[in-house]
């Protein structure tokens, strides 16, 4: 959650910079005026004027960078007595967290293919036009199962790879390929020639897990696949909600309050993840943490088996942005 003015639990840390988005007169954190208008009748009744005196210079101290503990006193003791006021008031607090999570263009357009999905056309990833034509008729092929097809497609383009990004890309499509067609050990070569190119592909990592999780269980298959997935931990009481919805460019969104594990089959380069938290003060959602990671998943027991790549985490994120509204009870 948001830091720029902490207290002792994220409550207080919301409502703290919720009253001085007031005090400042700026529009860091709340989302509306009626929210706006909520909180600063409960300033103003929870503090007398001494009190608001006090707590705005402890903000100000804040703000110049003065040692955190010689004020935090007055803004937890100020926090607390606004709590109580808003509470009384059976004020609802809805919090949107939001996290951006970037991925490279190719690579995105490699996990679509390995996941069944159509990646559309790869026109603006910089293939020459010989080598984007021999990866679409590959993927078309595989997509047909024929795979033998498809890598003499993928084994073109790599001949007329020009640079390293293109060599990357037919080295993962073959390796996906061979991995389809149960020739998990060729697929590791190419997937392990393709991540040493390529350190940062993540398509190249998916391949290696899920080809050697198959050479090492040969004789035990299970149901695992090798997704991006986001892990969640949070303590959410029964009269609270917690919300997630994963957005990216296509619109596809996946909403639902089964937050633990979110597995992510579909990605742009960038990709939205939002939590909508809501409850009254007293029993408001804990978002403690959450991550973005590349690992074996077992979607049948809806449980992450591996993380293999971290792509984002939080709440504490340079990346995350906050909205913060507060509604009374109807």
């Amino acid at each position: 959650m948001s830091t720029k003015y902490p207290t002792s639990d994220s409550v207080g840390t919301v409502l703290a910079n919720a009253v001085a988005d007031v005090v400042t007169e700026e529009r860091t954190v709340l989302s509306d005026e009626d929210s706006r208008a909520i909180v600063t009748e409960a300033y103003r009744n929870a503090l007398h004027s001494d009190q608001r005196d006090q707590f705005e210079a402890a903000l100000r101290e804040l703000r110049d960078d003065t040692d955190q503990e010689s004020v935090e006193g007055v803004i937890d003791s100020g926090v607390r007595d606004i709590y109580q006021a808003l509470a009384q008031d059976d004020v609802r607090l809805i919090v949107e967290h939001a996290v951006s999570v970037e991925f490279d263009q190719r690579e995105v357009w490699l996990y679509q293919v390995i996941q069944g999905r159509d990646p559309g056309k790869p026109d603006e990833l910089g293939f020459s036009s010989d080598v984007q034509s021999a990866v679409e008729h590959g993927v078309a092929l595989l997509s047909e199962s024929r795979f033998d097809d498809a890598l003499e497609h993928f084994r073109s383009a790599g001949e007329q790879a020009s640079t390293t990004d293109d060599a990357v890309a037919s080295k993962v499509l073959s390796a996906w390929t061979n991995h389809l067609a149960g020739r998990n050990e060729r697929a590791l070569d190419f997937a392990e020639e393709a991540l040493h190119l390529h350190t940062g592909s993540f398509t190249s990592r998916l391949v290696i897990l899920v080809a050697d999780h198959a050479v090492s269980n040969q004789s035990t298959p299970d149901s695992l696949s090798a997704k991006v997935y986001l892990r969640t931990q949070a303590d959410v009481a029964s009269e609270g909600d917690l919300q997630v919805r994963i957005l990216n460019d296509r619109e596809e969104r996946r909403e639902g309050s089964e937050t633990e594990f979110v597995p992510i089959p579909s990605l742009e380069a960038e990709t939205t993840i939002e939590f909508t938290l809501t409850g009254e003060l007293h029993s408001f959602p804990e978002l403690s943490a959450y991550y973005v990671a590349l690992g074996l998943v077992d979607e049948r027991r809806g449980l992450p088996r591996s993380v293999e790549q971290v792509f984002a985490q939080g709440p504490e994120t340079a990346n995350g942005t906050e909205a913060v509204r507060f509604e009374r009870e109807q």
